[in-house]
């Protein structure tokens, strides 16, 4: 599969983010084609009546694998590519087809159920633009001509329906499936008729449905050679004593805890699946830091003291360490801890954290690193709420690069995450207070963030196509006591 190379310093490219999800799709469906062949395979996307009987069927949520050209028109800046891979459609919510039986009184009539793959352009949106001439307020569509631009290109399953003609009951016979698509099911109706029930329906004899492996056999899921997954209810506690536990325990109890929050992670990664969330609740004390990174579990929250974070100190200041580390797309909730580090107290990358009521301290290594104390990158998000502490001087507090995207506190119709972040010792920044780079964004909701505390240093740095929004706060909302700054295509507002 090939992958993009940037470079530190090099300006971005729309292309270059194109080609990256174009070069997903591709090695994804060369892997599809080593398993599945180049013929179309559909799976899902069951037919059955209407749950109250009626002259309409349900198609559900499925997909369709169909060898086809990569983009068959220009796809963003990128041209037309003729290459066959194997693309995946998807039916992401259940369709509902309905069913006009024969006007004739003898006559039946069948109907056929067929799928096709489509790409479809969505997302139809008026884009901002950088307006060179004033960076602070961007152009509304390119050259400022409020032209609305297509923002996603979706790989759809379409179904539908073709009526085949109505002829004395006996003779009636299925429809042959239009150009490009393939017949699923062969729905039969006679006059009169005024509800669809399972007999009426019929998969076609050629439909080329995925067939489903067959179930691991009972022997082989007890083989004492491999580690046996358990399947953990939602919201299960595993609990983390530095004092009392030991990473040979089971953890699920307070007095049998597991001794280290990554020993913990380990285990639980290691020997349970859950489609919730795992809360591992940690005991006053102090730990080293931890990873986490995908495993069978759906979500993470590690619950210390709120109501005293510095109870629960997290003390990952040897060299290379790192407080919370979250890769590869997992979703993880931090509360109610204290953190010191040698690089990033906290790190989301590719990966989504929710941390609220943590203090946090400047990096060991910031006079030889740029490491900030939050740091979101590589399209990960991150979500500071809570009442929160900062101290010691560093290169910034929060910073985010290559598509990360922080939001300090939130807000909205539904929902409020408020936050009160205090600066102790009045910290110096090296950098800025809030630094983003390369499509980096940094979101503030000034009406739920609360700032307290002096600093000194520049306030804020936005670079490369980054962007900087405090909803219209002023040049001198952030912390700090020098002017912040924008380059190359970086903008704060």
């Amino acid at each position: 599969m090939d992958r993009a190379i940037v470079y530190p310093g090099a300006l971005p490219r729309g292309a270059d983010i194109l080609q990256m999800n174009k070069n997903a799709v591709t090695g994804l469906g060369h892997l599809a084609q080593a398993m599945l062949g180049t013929g179309t395979v559909v799976a899902g996307l069951a037919c059955t009546p209407t749950g109250v009987p009626s002259l309409q069927v349900n198609i559900a949520p499925g997909s369709i694998y169909t060898y086809g050209q990569v983009d068959a028109s220009s796809y963003g800046s990128l041209g037309i590519d003729a290459t066959n891979i194997i693309k995946q459609g998807i039916l992401a919510a259940q369709a509902t087809l309905t069913i006009s039986p024969p006007s004739t009184a003898g006559f039946s009539q069948v109907y056929l159920v067929q799928a096709q793959y489509s790409d479809v352009d969505a997302g139809n949106t008026v884009l901002p633009y950088y307006n060179a001439a004033n960076p602070s307020v961007p152009w509304s569509g390119p050259n400022n001509s409020g032209t609305a631009q297509f923002t996603n290109r979706q790989g759809v399953c379409v179904v539908t329906l073709k009526a085949g003609v109505a002829a004395a009951t006996g003779s009636q016979t299925t429809p042959t499936a239009d150009s490009g698509y393939t017949g699923l099911y062969a729905i039969t109706v006679v006059n009169g008729q005024t509800q669809i029930t399972s007999p009426n329906i019929a998969t076609i004899a050629t439909a080329p449905f995925f067939v489903a492996l067959p179930a691991v056999p009972t022997l082989a899921q007890l083989d004492v050679r491999y580690p046996q997954i358990i399947k953990a209810p939602a919201n299960l506690t595993f609990y983390v004593n530095s004092g009392t536990g030991n990473d040979s325990n089971a953890g699920t109890a307070a007095g049998n805890a597991f001794a280290t929050i990554q020993g913990a992670i380990n285990k639980i990664s290691q020997n349970y699946l859950c489609t919730g969330q795992v809360v591992v609740s940690i005991a006053n004390g102090s730990y080293q830091g931890f990873t986490i990174a995908p495993s069978f579990v759906s979500s993470w929250a590690v619950i210390g003291n709120v109501a005293n974070p510095n109870s629960v100190l997290v003390n990952a200041t040897a060299t290379g360490g790192r407080g919370c580390n979250a890769t590869g797309g997992v979703v993880v909730s931090v509360s109610g801890i204290a953190f010191q580090a040698y690089y990033e107290n906290i790190l989301s990358q590719h990966s989504t954290i929710y941390c609220a009521s943590c203090n946090f301290s400047a990096p060991t290594s910031y006079l030889t690193s740029a490491a900030p104390a939050i740091s979101c990158t590589a399209g990960g998000y991150l979500l500071l709420s809570g009442t929160c502490g900062y101290s010691g001087n560093g290169n910034s507090f929060i910073a985010s690069g290559s598509g990360g995207y922080i939001s300090m506190g939130y807000t909205d119709v539904n929902v409020t995450y408020s936050l009160a972040l205090t600066l102790s010792g009045t910290p110096s920044w090296a950098g800025a207070f809030a630094a983003a780079s390369y499509c980096g964004l940094i979101y503030f909701y000034p009406s739920v963030v609360t700032l307290t505390g002096a600093a000194t240093g520049p306030r804020y740095s936005a670079s490369y196509n980054s962007i900087i929004q405090t909803q219209g706060s002023g040049a001198s909302y952030l912390p700090g006591n020098a002017a912040g700054g924008t380059s190359t295509g970086g903008l704060y507002a």
